[in-house]
């Protein structure tokens, strides 16, 4: 492994146990599945910390993102694998959906985010 993807993989662990907003670059596209809640494309660290992830919380009481993978491409992105595990209310049905996170990161920022995921466990689960 390169320097520089192992530097990428340091940055995305601390980016899942942290979610430090120094680690996203000011002008970052984070985009979200249109039939994932909160869906659509968030442009900024501005819009994903105020707009995303309060939206995200207000639709979950529990919201938590499971790593399983994590392993560079032979490009500056970052693949993970996992599992989202949600409730829709405090005790509700627990909600389990599989997904895989394509990240790029420069110069030690997140730069995009991607993602795909089975979108038809939260659907099931409205």
């Amino acid at each position: 492994m390169t320097k520089e993807a192992a530097s990428a993989i340091e940055t995305l662990r601390a980016w899942y146990a942290t979610r430090s907003p120094d680690l996203l670059a000011d002008d970052v596209e984070w985009t979200v599945l249109a039939r994932f809640p909160s869906g659509g494309v968030y442009h900024g660290r501005d819009q994903v910390f105020d707009v995303f992830f309060p939206a995200i919380a207000d639709a979950f009481p529990l919201y938590a993102v499971e790593v399983e993978e994590i392993w560079p491409t032979d490009r500056d992105e970052v693949i993970a694998t996992g599992a989202y595990v949600a409730r829709r209310s405090a005790d509700g049905p627990e909600i389990r959906a599989r997904f895989a996170h394509i990240w790029t990161i420069r110069a030690g920022r997140i730069t995009r985010f991607r993602h795909v995921v089975d979108t038809a466990a939260f659907l099931e689960a409205a």
